[in-house]
């Protein structure tokens, strides 16, 4: 009898003790819950034919392309520091050994402490390519019900990535190329004409249109900096048999025009 009071008494004291620590704990859980889903994101967009330098919570900073966005959380809560990416964006991290830092895009997830890398993810195109400047990133892929390793790159690799094929594969590169874009440069080595004119559409705000096929599968060696664009159609014809159309711009209802609009030509001189 003396053991069952005993017994009694532990468990009432316990149940008293046990409530205002579940309240605390209900408390607390809903306080979490509620901090996090009134997180304030900002949202950065770089327009057609520009570039923006961008600097974020931690101190990281780096450049967005033409064309992007880049969306982060005000001060990076929780355990990493988590933004989503569309389009292209050079970034420089700063080391957090607890506090990984990651960049999210088409079913991409990309992985660094402390590096400089490029991370290519444009929304029309079906390959990734994410450069690596200085320290490591590990990349998975993550659909939300899955996640695998993809690769983990080096300095001076370049991981390419087909979202339609799930196909990969890492190989060294000339840095210059993928990263110039963020000093003003347009470099092309050995890229076919079709590629060269979808990154100057973007670069000039502007809508190439190559009219012959025979011209996509010309390839071009080229630096290209602060040249405007009729400069730059000038030494394309001049290093390839091309010849180009300039069409007027139309106008439309609102008093705005239509983009500039360039047709290219197979032409043998």
């Amino acid at each position: 009898k003396t053991l069952g009071r005993i017994f009694n008494i532990v468990t009432k004291i316990a149940a008293i003790l046990l409530i205002p620590l579940l309240v605390l704990y209900i408390a607390k859980n809903k306080h979490e819950k509620s901090s996090l889903s009134n997180i304030t994101y900002t949202e950065i967009y770089s327009p057609l034919g520009s570039r923006t330098m961008f600097y974020l919570p931690d101190g990281s900073k780096g450049w967005l392309n033409s064309d992007s966005y880049l969306k982060f959380p005000e001060g990076f809560p929780g355990k990493t520091r988590s933004v989503n990416l569309k389009g292209e964006a050079y970034f420089e991290i700063m080391p957090d050994s607890k506090k990984p830092f990651i960049v999210s895009g088409k079913n991409l997830d990309i992985i660094a402490r402390g590096t400089t890398f490029n991370v290519l993810a444009l929304e029309e195109e079906s390959e990734i390519k994410i450069a690596l400047v200085e320290g490591a990133i590990d990349i998975y892929y993550n659909n939300n019900s899955e996640q695998k390793s993809i690769a983990s790159l080096t300095p001076g690799q370049l991981l390419s990535y087909n979202t339609g094929t799930s196909e990969s594969y890492v190989q060294e590169v000339d840095l210059g190329k993928y990263i110039s874009w963020t000093k003003g440069k347009m470099v092309f080595r050995d890229d076919l004409l079709i590629d060269v004119v979808k990154y100057i559409n973007r670069w000039y705000n502007v809508n190439i249109i190559i009219k012959d096929k025979i011209l996509e599968s010309y390839r071009y060696v080229a630096t290209f900096q602060d040249e405007t664009l009729d400069e730059l159609l000038k030494m394309l014809t001049l290093s390839s048999p091309i010849r180009y159309k300039d069409l007027a711009r139309q106008q439309l209802p609102d008093g705005s025009f239509k983009k500039r609009t360039i047709e290219l030509y197979y032409y043998k001189k």
